[in-house]
Order: structure tokens, then sequence, then C-alpha cells
């Protein structure tokens, strides 16, 4: 969300860093409005005489839109659980609706068809559960769902959907509370499989981009990174191939940034010198507005599953786990000049397998899995924009064999991690915190 991904059975725990970042990363609620990021987001009330220095009472107290941030981090409400299964659950994905938040996650597919993979539960403002889990009508699925708000108040959903044993780019909308799916839809071009790694999609308030890597079918390079630009309603207005040179263990990832939207394509593999990985900006309509850029990989790092989350209005920061050595890794890309060589966050010492982020008030959340299974932990980092730790927090679950597939949200200035949970006895569950401090 990149070859494929880690086992839930092999990931032991995740890691939360949450960086200062600032308004234009994908929190889902600029995108509830027609101009994604043309004024500011939805924030929480703050006190009656803020803004004065947080303080743990659950109020934005200095008034920058996040929740009790900066202060030392715990989990202020759960484990709420979602769903409870005997099959383990993946591509966990957790988003802002117009009412509240929706979760989804994904089951193993078996080969039977028609088999829906996707599993959908709505929940409250504040993370509460509502209803039953809802199992929308779509095709089975190998790899998503990945979801973006809409004017609409739905969802636009982009997974790789199978057909007959091919596996394709397909999108669907999605009511806030699961129960209505609309519009399946084969994306252009549709000789181009999909089925190697996940997705994605993001309404820029213009248009609807899917982007995607390809692994094979139609003409061209096996692994392509493709774009599919829709309009409002999802019909395909152009596609194209955005670079020939994919690699499955970074598949395209987007993020916007006012009315430019950053897009990693994907890693490059060169004759000489390290990998690199392949940056580009588009304009709110899907049309390339600069050439891509190359950032190096630090020597050795085997970075993949990359994210982008966008930083104080001037530019970017990927963040990216590693095959083979250690660390979460950043790097900052201005909209204007070089980026900045990749740095690993400090204090991640082990092994990642997978990352997300979303924005945080005028910070952000970057969330990683941990590949190591003897680790059996959580961990959270508060962090600055330069990657300096300000306070962590580090917890074993005695009842949770792993904790993986973690995907954040940020609901009326308060930040939410649902994540995939395998239990002692066998059990499977997928489990909501909010995270922010000891009250």
């Amino acid at each position: 969300m990149s070859a494929p991904r880690t086992q839930p059975s092999r990931i032991a725990a995740f890691v939360l860093a949450i960086a200062l970042l600032d308004c234009g990363a994908r929190t889902g609620l600029e995108e509830l409005g027609a101009l994604p990021d043309a004024g500011p987001p939805v924030m929480p009330a703050c006190g009656p005489t803020g803004p004065i220095a947080e303080t743990c009472d659950g109020i934005d107290n200095d008034c920058n839109g996040a929740v009790d941030d900066g202060l030392p981090l715990d989990i202020a409400r759960g484990p709420v659980t979602l769903s409870t299964a005997s099959d383990a659950a993946v591509d966990v994905e957790l988003e802002v609706t117009a009412t509240g938040m929706l979760a989804m996650w994904r089951v193993g597919f078996r080969g039977e068809m028609p088999m829906p993979t996707t599993h959908a539960r709505a929940l409250t403002a504040a993370g509460d559960p509502l209803g039953d889990v809802i199992v929308p009508p779509t095709r089975a699925q190998v790899q998503g769902p990945r979801a973006t708000p809409t004017t609409r108040g739905d969802l636009m959903l982009a997974y790789c959907g199978r057909y007959g044993a091919d596996d394709h780019l397909t999108s669907a909308r999605l009511s806030p509370d699961a129960r209505a799916l609309t519009g399946e839809t084969l994306r252009t071009p549709g000789d181009r499989s999909c089925g190697a790694v996940n997705p994605d999609v993001l309404w820029t308030g213009a248009r609807h981009l899917f982007a995607w890597m390809s692994n094979g079918g139609g003409a061209g390079p096996g692994f392509a990174t493709l774009l599919d630009v829709a309009d409002e309603t999802g019909r395909s207005v152009r596609n194209e191939m955005l670079d020939p040179q994919g690699d499955l263990t970074s598949p395209p990832r987007m993020a916007q940034l006012g009315d430019r939207i950053g897009m990693i394509l994907g890693l490059r593999h060169t004759a000489m010198g390290a990998p690199t990985f392949s940056f580009r900006q588009f304009d709110r309509g899907g049309t390339a507005a600069t050439s891509p850029i190359d950032v190096a990989e630090p020597t050795g790092a085997g970075l993949y599953e990359a994210q982008l989350v966008a930083v104080d209005r001037v530019g970017w920061i990927a963040i990216a786990a590693t095959r083979f050595g250690t660390g979460v890794w950043t790097t900052f890309i201005p909209i204007a000049g070089s980026p900045a060589p990749f740095a690993r966050l400090p204090q991640t010492d082990r092994q990642y397998s997978y990352t997300d982020s979303v924005a945080f008030g005028p910070g952000a959340g970057i969330a990683a899995s941990s590949s190591l299974r003897a680790e059996e932990r959580m961990e959270i980092f508060v962090v600055d924009s330069r990657g300096q730790v300000r306070s962590s927090w580090r917890s074993l679950d005695a009842t949770e064999r792993y904790a993986a597939w973690p995907s954040l949200a940020v609901r009326d200035g308060r930040l939410f991690v649902a994540y995939a949970a395998s239990l002692l006895g066998g059990r499977y569950e997928v489990r909501l915190l909010e995270m922010g401090c000891r009250r």
C-alpha cells in the first residue's frame, strides 16, 4: 500500500509516529467540501480561554486543531472491538465520513466466486460502532480497498477486483453506513492487471485520480505505474502510463497540498547506484505539473511501502518502511527545489513492513508495522517536523499475538487508529484505539 505484503502472522507490532506537519495531508475532512484545503478544516472547539497551553483534558486548549497533542502519549480510549472472526483481517482502512467514521478491512480470498471479501462497519464521531458489520456486495477483492471521501458525502473505493482468473482495478461508491454500494466500474485501461499491490484513489475537488501498479496484461512493460482520471461521477476522462519502470515494492501513493497533488510513482532500479523513489506533481485535474524527480534510498536500506503526507504548505514528506535494514525513513520534498536525503526516524530500531499517514491538526500521524514477531508490542513516538522524538509510549497487550495493518484517521481533532489483531486462542479482531493522553 510493493512486493506482496508481509503476512499478518509475521507481524508483531505497529509504530505510530506523529510528526508536526500542516494542512494538505489526507485527513478526509477537507475532501468533504468541493475544494480540498480551500479553507480551515473542521476543528474541535477551543477551550473557553484558549489558546493556552495544552493540558490532558480532552479539549483543544492551544486551538491548533488537535486534542491533547504534544503531551506524553497514551491510549485515551480502547481498544474497541469492531469485528471478531475466525479469519485474519488485512488492509484495514479507516476513513472520516460526514457523520462519523467508517472502518473497512479485507478477509482472505479462497478463489470462490462470487465471494465479496471487504467488510465494513460504521462508527460514530467518537468511534463507537453503529449497527452490525456489513459485507458490501462487491466482487471478490485481492488487494484493497482504498477510499476517498467525495462531495456527495459518500466514499469512492478503489480495489483490485477478481474477473474470472484475472485481477483488475475496480471502483465503486459506498455510502457512509456501508449499506449501499453502487457503480462498480472496471477502470481503464481494463486489460492491465492489479492483483499484486494495493492501488490508491484521491478526490481532488475536481477529479478522481486512480493510480495503481500493473503487474501484467496489455501492451508495454509488465510493471508500470498507471493513472485513470475520472470526473465527479467516476466516468473515466483519460488514462496514461506514468512510469514504465515501476517496482512492486512501492506502488503509487498520493497526497494533496492545495492545488497540487504529489505522487510517489514507484521505485526505480538503476544500473549503477542505489534505487530511487520517483516523485511527481500534478494539478487538481490530474495533469502533470512537473517532471519526475528521483530521491535515492539509503544504501542497503531496501525501502518500500512508502506513504506521502503534505507539510507546511510548501511540500511533502515521504515515509517508507524497510525490508533489509531497520527503521522508518522520511524525506522532505519541497514544491520547488531539491528533496532532502532520506533519514531514519530516531528510535525506530527494528524492521518494518507497512506505513500509513494522516494529517493531525498542525501535525500528522505516521504508522508503521514491525515485522519482527518477537517484539509483540505497539510503540508510539511524538516527534517534531525534523523527526526529533518529543515523547514516546510502548505497550505490550498480553491478549494480542500481533497488531498489524494500522490505519489512521482524525475526527474532530482526535487521532484514531484501526488495526488487525491476532488474539491468544486463535481468534482475530479488528480493533480501534483513540490515541491521546491518560486522563
